[in-house]
C-alpha cells in the first residue's frame, strides 16, 4: 500500500508529508482492512479570507477491494484539518470492520446459530393456519382430506 499525498493549488512541505505517514498508521489501517490498495491524501487551500477559520482542507481517500472510504475534513491549519480527517477515517474503517466482523456473521461462518430473528409481525397461530390453507372460511388442511374430513 502506498500513501499519496498531492495539493490542489498550494505546495505541500516535506514536512506535512512525514506527519502524514505518521498520522496515518499503516498498521491499524492493514488491520481493519487488508484489502487496501491506495490511500490519497490532498490538501487544498480556500483563497476566501471571510473563511479563514475553515482555509486548510484535507481529504483522504482510502481505496480497496471493498467500498471506497473518505473522509474530509477542513480547519484554520492543515496539520489540525489532517488530525480530524484521520479520526473520522478511523470511525468509518471501524464501522466497515464492524459491519463485516459482526457477532451474527461470525456466528454463521463458524456454523452456530446466531441470534434469532425476529418474528413477523403477523405470525400468529390464527394466521399460520391461514397460510397453509386450515381454519373457517378456508379450504381444507391437507391432513383433514386425508383423514376423511369435510370436504
Amino acid at each position: 500500500m502506498d500513501i499519496v499525498v498531492k495539493g490542489r493549488k498550494t505546495e505541500v512541505p516535506e514536512r506535512f508529508r512525514k506527519h502524514v505517514a505518521e498520522k496515518l498508521n499503516l498498521e491499524k489501517i492493514q488491520k481493519l482492512d487488508g484489502k487496501v490498495i491506495s490511500l490519497d491524501v490532498e490538501v487544498s487551500k480556500e483563497p476566501n479570507p471571510r473563511q479563514a477559520d475553515r482555509c486548510d482542507r484535507v481529504e483522504i481517500t482510502l481505496r480497496s477491494r471493498g467500498p471506497v472510504i473518505r473522509a474530509e475534513a477542513a480547519a484554520s491549519d492543515p496539520y489540525a484539518a489532517l488530525d480530524l480527517a484521520a479520526e473520522k477515517l478511523d470511525a468509518r474503517l471501524r464501522k466497515q470492520h464492524d459491519k463485516r466482523f459482526s457477532p451474527a456473521r461470525c456466528a454463521q461462518d463458524l456454523g452456530r446459530r446466531g441470534p434469532r430473528p425476529r418474528p413477523w409481525r403477523g405470525d400468529t397461530q390464527r394466521n399460520r393456519r391461514r397460510r397453509r390453507g386450515g381454519g373457517a372460511g378456508g379450504r381444507p388442511h391437507e391432513e383433514d382430506r386425508l383423514a376423511g374430513g369435510p370436504r
